[in-house]
């Protein structure tokens, strides 16, 4: 009957630090949830790379008279939305991974990396808000003929510098905090 006793305490010893090594550090998932949520994230870039190559150019050539017919406009416009929507959706895709990593114990380094990660997904919504209320600015003054608000105009363009600003430092943020945590 000893030996039982004792075998079972040696059984649940083991189970116990078993399961304690086990489910004490979800490294393994916490590393996976990162890269996939990098990965999609990676896969937004170009499309904001491409927004603002487009960008540029719908607001200069409508600046200097060179793209005045409304429909070429708002297809532009479209355009850029679109691309818009897809960043978006990649983002809110990244985000998901990002959030699994909150679900996980012993992976505190990797909470801080998903928390910077959503911030600058975050600040990225507001770059999105931004853009299309710019766009939707000069489709209006192309189907109205009359002039978007320039002083709004410039507020949107000190914004999207300030948020700008803010994203690099997120970025940066997350690259030192993965580089030092070798995560």
């Amino acid at each position: 009957m000893r030996r039982l006793v004792a075998l079972a305490v040696i059984l649940a010893v083991a189970v116990f630090a078993l399961g304690v090594a086990g489910c004490g550090s979800d490294k393994p998932q916490a590393q996976a949830d990162m890269d996939k949520g990098d990965a999609v994230m990676a896969k937004a870039m170009p499309s904001y790379n491409s927004i603002e190559t487009k960008i540029s150019t719908l607001v200069t050539n409508f600046a200097n008279g060179t793209l005045s017919d409304p429909n070429a406009v708002k297809a532009s416009v479209a355009e850029i939305q679109g691309l818009v929507k897809k960043a978006e959706a990649e983002a809110a895709a990244a985000k998901v991974q990002f959030d699994k990593i909150f679900d996980l114990n012993g992976v505190e380094d990797y909470t801080d990396y998903a928390d910077i990660a959503i911030k600058t997904i975050d600040k990225m919504k507001q770059v999105d808000a931004a853009i299309l209320e710019l766009v939707g600015m000069v489709e209006t003054a192309a189907t109205t003929g009359k002039a978007p608000d320039v002083a709004r105009i410039v507020t949107i363009g000190n914004d999207l510098q300030t948020l700008g600003g803010q994203l690099q430092d997120l970025v940066k943020q997350a690259e030192t905090l993965k580089s030092e945590k070798n995560l």
